[in-house]
């Protein structure tokens, strides 16, 4: 991938709405011996929820003409469109260490195509809003109908670094990844302050300029310790209480904290430890440079 611009600044496709488009065609009479029918025309495409038209009816002959061959149908189906609202909130791993959270009104709130952008294509940036004095925010007329690797919501502003997480993911039955509206959205931001803190603690100085993951697993209330993160190829480095990386460490501490540093565009992310569940299941995660990107994972012991 290129730099986050192809990422997030990025025209807004135009949405059609309803076009319908109909065929029709005139039926002819042939007279005279043995004479051949004429062949129907092929009916037109329909629209956006339209439907085709039906091809003209050959001629008869004088003794047995052949009929005419109907048109074809069209495709159609009527694109639905969201609205997204809910408050941005400091990112839980910068409340625990302490940071004061800046202003979170003005925050440039967007939905992405994530599948569209890595792949380079234009018409990726599906809307964007700012957010009142309160955090809040409302994204309204998305078009969530694209069937790619799915969609995430990114925030940045003054004092923040710019940072994504997973919306959704088109055809999934996981409940917290299904596409459509919703009105109570919860996004996070990541401080300046906390990307430079994990880049001294990490010893890695480029670690925003190449694209990094900042992971949570918590019960829904305080960090689970004891989870493994199944990141496939990927190299998980987990988190104390300090954020200090743990060396050789394998699964989560108290604070639930790990971070990523993909060589992928994208890949998967598994919680996994004896006796709990997760939500979600499995999490999406990709990698764009100058750019944060958030998973949480929340766990209920069976």
């Amino acid at each position: 991938m290129n730099q986050l611009t192809r990422w997030w600044i990025l025209s807004i496709a135009c949405l059609s709405l309803s076009a319908f488009a109909f065929g029709c065609s005139d039926n002819d009479e042939n007279e005279g011996t043995g004479g051949t029918g004429g062949t129907g025309a092929t009916g037109g495409t329909g629209g956006t929820g339209g439907t085709g038209g039906t091809g003209a009816t050959g001629g008869t002959g004088g003794s047995g003409g052949t009929g005419g061959t109907g048109g074809s149908g069209g495709t159609g189906g009527m694109i639905t469109l969201h609205t997204i609202a809910g408050h941005v909130f400091l990112n839980p791993v910068a409340s625990a260490a302490g940071i004061a959270s800046p202003d979170l009104e003005g925050l440039e709130v967007r939905m992405v195509d994530a599948g569209e952008s890595i792949a380079g294509r234009d018409g990726t940036l599906a809307t964007t809003r700012t957010t009142d004095a309160t955090g809040s925010f409302r994204l309204e007329d998305v078009d969530l109908s694209a069937q790619t690797a799915g969609f995430v919501i990114t925030v940045d502003g003054t004092g923040f670094s710019t940072s994504t997480m997973g919306f959704c993911v088109p055809g999934s039955t996981e409940p917290t990844l299904t596409c459509g509206s919703r009105s109570d959205q919860k996004v996070f931001a990541v401080p300046s302050e906390l990307t430079a803190i994990l880049e001294g603690k990490l010893d890695d100085p480029a670690l925003l300029t190449n694209g990094f993951v900042l992971g949570n697993v918590s019960d829904n209330a305080v960090g689970l310790p004891g989870v493994a993160i199944n990141a496939g190829p990927e190299v998980v480095h987990f988190l104390d209480a300090s954020l200090d990386p743990i060396a050789g460490g394998t699964e989560t501490s108290v604070i639930g904290t790990f971070v990523v540093k993909p060589t992928s565009p994208i890949f998967s992310m598994t919680p996994e430890r004896n006796g709990f569940s997760f939500v979600p299941e499995t999490q999406p995660a990709g990698k764009s440079p100058n750019v944060v990107f958030q998973a949480f994972f929340v766990g209920t012991e069976d």
